[in-house]
């Protein structure tokens, strides 16, 4: 629209140029004539200008807005992904749940376990060992091992012996044998197919070294 005003106003102070020279027409028509013109071309000029800006300016803006706006959701995303992965536990090791230390819906703190993993097929125990006979312990040396409840007999192995004495806690021997001073030995034991339950009380017979 604006072109087709430029172009008439255009041909308007052509013919009134030509009428002016014939005096036909007064300074003023011609003068009137050539400022319609200017004027439908500096519209058209900006019409144009506009049409740029559109077709160029604008657009690329928009384009880039909206790459801005999709990186910033996509760190959005991201955040919400590593908030996801910090709510889900994940086990450092394979086991089974022993104890389970918090409920639905209880608020847990910081460093403190969730629950309480063991490995059934990875079991220990401590038992302990009287001064005087510590000498015939040895590493390695292989375990028999009986527990209440269970038939048969577990096998098992020294694994460490403490090289310091102790007295024996309250609840591991008779209360004649609790004054005298003994050394931990950890036994380590054979898989069991989970048989054997942690906290199990047993007793452990050990083949001295030497026989």
């Amino acid at each position: 629209a604006a072109q087709s005003s430029w172009k008439l106003t255009q041909a308007e102070a052509a013919r009134a140029e030509s009428l002016f020279t014939l005096r036909v027409v007064s300074q003023a028509d011609l003068d009137r004539a050539v400022a319609n013109r200017d004027a439908a071309a500096a519209r058209w000029r900006t019409a144009q200008e506009q049409l740029r800006l559109l077709e160029e300016g604008y657009r690329r803006e928009q384009v880039e807005a909206a790459r801005k706006a999709a990186r910033a959701a996509a760190a959005q995303l991201e955040v919400a992904r590593s908030r996801l992965r910090e709510l889900v536990l994940v086990a450092p090791v394979s086991g089974v749940v022993l104890l389970k230390n918090f409920e639905v819906g209880e608020l847990v703190q910081p460093n403190l376990p969730v629950v309480t993993l063991g490995n059934p097929d990875s079991l220990w125990m401590r038992v302990y060992i009287a001064a005087p006979r510590i000498g015939r312990v040895r590493l390695g040396a292989p375990v028999e091992v009986h527990t209440l409840g269970a038939r048969g007999v577990f096998r098992g192995r020294v694994a460490e012996i403490a090289t310091r004495a102790e007295f024996t806690p309250r609840a591991a021997l008779t209360e004649e044998e609790q004054a005298n001073l003994v050394f931990g030995v950890k036994v380590v034991l054979a898989p069991t197919g989970g048989v054997l339950k942690a906290g199990l009380p047993a007793d452990a017979h050990i083949q001295a070294g030497g026989g």
